[in-house]
């Protein structure tokens, strides 16, 4: 079956409306939606005003309160204001979600852990000069951790430079079980079990 998440990336925030959010109210309630996303905040790139992203993004997580549905979250180089856009919803947002394709610092690393968020890993796993983001997957519970491809970017090694696709995962799923030094099939399991839990927990 196939599952979307709607929602309006920070690069394009200033093209988000009332019309837009209605749109997205609409549908966020389909059976076939399962989060809202993917939203946040993006100040490496800085396609749109960090004012008009920080609005956008606090309406979407609105969104996501009154549909109870999970988020899926985009955090570049906006460590502190994402942080102090989520302590905003911490009470109201029952349902976390997934700090997506985690490249931040350990500090919106431990808010988001402490807060019952995952963290999504991808390809930068395997990167040879990656290893802030493998610090991170070191410091985070097995059981909080999601595994992405972000296609068709982000390739592992060592296919890196290809269009990437879903079945390059399970040289993400190699990487992460390398780092924490568990069984390459309990990252598997667990990983799997993880997206279950965050986005059908009904099943």
């Amino acid at each position: 079956m196939a599952v979307w998440h709607p929602g309006i990336h920070p690069h394009e925030a200033e093209q988000y409306s009332d019309a837009t959010e209605a749109e997205i109210r609409t549908h966020a309630g389909d059976s076939k939606i399962v989060a809202v996303g993917e939203i946040g905040l993006d100040y490496f790139y800085d396609n749109a005003d960090r004012s008009v992203q920080r609005d956008v993004f606090r309406r979407q997580l609105q969104i996501a309160c009154d549909t109870n549905r999970p988020v899926v979250i985009h955090s570049r180089e906006a460590d502190d204001d994402t942080i102090e856009i989520l302590k905003e919803f911490e009470q109201s947002l029952t349902r976390r979600g997934v700090i997506h394709s985690f490249t931040s610092g350990p500090g919106l690393a431990q808010y988001a852990l402490d807060q019952g968020w995952c963290l999504g890993f991808n390809g930068i796993t395997t990167f040879n000069k990656a290893e802030n983001v493998r610090d991170i997957v070191r410091m985070s519970p097995i059981e909080q951790i999601l595994l992405e491809t972000d296609a068709p970017f982000l390739t592992p090694v060592p296919y890196r430079g290809r269009e990437n696709a879903p079945f390059y995962l399970p040289f993400v799923a190699e990487k992460i079980a390398e780092v924490k030094e568990l069984p390459l099939d309990e990252v598997v399991a667990t990983t799997y079990h993880n997206s279950l839990r965050t986005f059908f927990p009904e099943q």
